[in-house]
This record gives C-alpha cells, structure tokens and sequence, in this order.
C-alpha cells in the first residue's frame, strides 16, 4: 500500500509530460507535421492541426502524391504549395515546366517545341489549334475573295478556312477582278484575265480585221477592181 503512495507521484508526473508533449507536437502526425506518418498527405484529414489538410499544407509539399498532381494541390496559406504552384515542377517529364511555357503539364505530347498536329489540340502551347500543323494541306492566300490563290502566300492548314484557297492561280490577289477567266479591260493597267498582258488581244484582233476590211472597201471600189 505504502509502495503504491510512494509510485502515485511519479506516474501522475509522467501522464503530464506525455501530455505536454503530445501538445507541443500538435496532438497528431507522431512529429507535429502533415505527412509524418503514410497517408497523410492524401487522407483527407488535418493530421497537425494547423487548419490546412494534406496538399494544402506546406508540408507535403515533397509528398509523391502531391507533387505528381493527384493531390488538391492548394495554395496552402501557410506556404503549402500543393507540390507545384509555382510552376517549376516537370510533372510529365517532357523537358518543360508550368514556367517554361508548358500548357498542359501531365501531357508529355504537349509543349513549346512540339510539332503542331491536325488533332484539335495546341501541340506547341502558342495558344491556336491545329494552326500550321506538320500533318496538313497546303493552302494559298485568298485575300481578294475572288477564289484564286496567291502563290507566294502559303501555310498548312487542316480544311477549308476563310481568306484561302488550294489553288495558286490568281496573278494579282489585291484586285478581285483579276484572276483566270477574268474579263479583260484594255489599257487600265489590270491584267484582268492573267494573261500577262493588258490587252484584249482577241477582241484587238477582231478590231483590226475589221478596220482592215473597212479600210479596203473604202480605199477599193469594185469597178477600180475589175
């Protein structure tokens, strides 16, 4: 009995240094912080006590779980970062951070020194889809409207767009009436039918057989014939 009294003092001293201690490292996570103990970045729980839970807090931000983004990923209020906020983790291991322009960072397909593809997609992060992609069509500028294209102004396109055309027949894309077929205007500096010339030559021919005609009959009368 004597023993026990004698016991009683040390053991109630004990409880109250477990306690303390258990106070002073947050009550939870064996250490005081999150992701101390397996799963405790991803259960969903605030082991530390500190008001941010798993990848909100800044001390998972080195757990896998958080920095392969399967996390929530937060900005963490005390600094937690989610493993990636700051943009310089190369979660795809593509060769391209968040800050070094990669647009979709859990695609290693998708960066700035990817090949654009007739896919729906921005394959190169310049923020346009299927624009020249390696995989398209050549197409000419149209920028006239008349249907004929300029030669010397290609790109690479998926399908039909707007202001081009798979043709490179027009000769002058600033002129709408100009382009093969065109009707030709003479003498007005537009070489409307791209011939190269800006003369009706056929109807300059026509013309000149029939002053030549014209001239004869006057110049010849049928009796100075006989």
């Amino acid at each position: 009995m004597s023993s026990m009294n004698l016991m009683s003092p040390k053991i109630f001293v004990s409880c109250l240094l477990s306690l303390s201690l258990l106070a002073c490292n947050g009550g939870k996570g064996g250490d005081g912080t999150e992701g101390s103990a397996p799963g405790e970045c991803e259960d969903g729980l605030d082991n530390d006590d500190d008001g941010y839970t798993d990848c909100d807090d800044n001390d998972c931000g080195s757990n896998p779980y958080c920095l392969n983004g399967d996390g929530s990923g937060g900005d963490g209020g005390d600094g937690g970062d989610g493993g990636n906020v700051d943009g310089d983790v190369d979660n795809d291991a593509d060769g391209f951070t968040p800050n070094q322009g990669d647009c979709d960072d859990f695609d290693n397909d998708i960066h700035p020194d990817a090949l654009e593809l007739c896919n729906g997609i921005d394959d190169d992060c310049d923020d346009l889809i299927d624009n020249d992609p390696i995989d398209g069509s050549t197409y000419y500028e149209d920028y006239d409207g008349d249907g004929y294209g300029d030669p010397n102004v290609t790109t690479q396109l998926c399908g039909n767009a707007s202001g081009w055309t798979t043709n490179d027949d027009d000769c002058d894309d600033m002129e709408a009436s100009a382009h093969p077929g065109g009707t030709e205007v003479s003498w007005n500096d537009i070489d409307e039918d791209c011939d190269g010339s800006d003369v009706d030559l056929d109807a300059c021919a026509d013309d000149a057989v029939a002053d030549a005609l014209d001239y004869a009959a006057k110049r010849f009368k049928p009796e100075a014939m006989i």
